[in-house]
């Protein structure tokens, strides 16, 4: 009779055991997904479609290209594969598996901190070619300005110059080039 309830005992203390272990790796499981639902809804709040407006070239469209399929990676690949991860972690800690969903919680939980990392790495990335616009479009703006005052001096006093208006003259010019150049580049969207 004291062996058969040895048993029973045994028996339910290992019941508990397994069902607080379920309970536990199920608890991590709905962690971690609310973790990649976040991250899920932060991806598709990434604004790429702002940062294409500015018709970016050059240097600046393939760092925005870089960002792109970065973005694209992390929201066709990365995130789709932990959702499926968490699913089979569930599956083994309704085989018993408990140490295989241990170390998988574990793996899944720095697969999600990489993505974080990396979707981080891209906001700051398209703040960057948006701060570097709008620097460029407001030095233009400025040198603009600065352009026009020089050549409204040189207009108003070329008397005072003397002979050295001329070369005052074709420096002018130059400056004009180079500025005409500069302000293409800066509104064709290559910083």
């Amino acid at each position: 009779m004291q062996v058969a309830i040895g048993i029973v005992v045994v028996a339910i203390v290992i019941y508990a055991a397994v069902k607080g272990f379920q309970f536990y790796i199920d608890k991590q499981v709905r962690q971690l997904t609310e973790r990649q639902q976040a991250l899920v809804k932060q991806s598709q709040t990434t604004d790429f479609e702002k940062i294409e407006q500015l018709g970016l070239t050059g240097g600046s469209l393939a760092k925005l290209e870089a960002l792109q399929s970065a973005g694209q990676e992390v929201d066709n690949d990365q995130l789709p594969a932990v959702s499926e991860q968490l699913t089979a972690i569930t599956s083994q800690a309704r085989g018993i598996r408990f140490l295989d969903a241990q170390q998988n919680l574990k793996k899944v939980a720095a697969t999600l901190d990489t993505i974080e990392q990396r979707q981080a790495e891209i906001r700051q990335g398209l703040q960057a070619l948006d701060d570097a616009d709008a620097a460029h479009r407001q030095a233009v703006a400025s040198l603009e300005k600065k352009y026009q005052n020089i050549r409204k001096t040189l207009l108003s006093q070329n008397f005072s110059f003397g002979p050295s208006i001329d070369k005052l003259e074709d420096q002018l010019a130059n400056l004009e080039s180079d500025f005409d150049h500069f302000s293409e580049l800066a509104k064709a969207g290559d910083h």
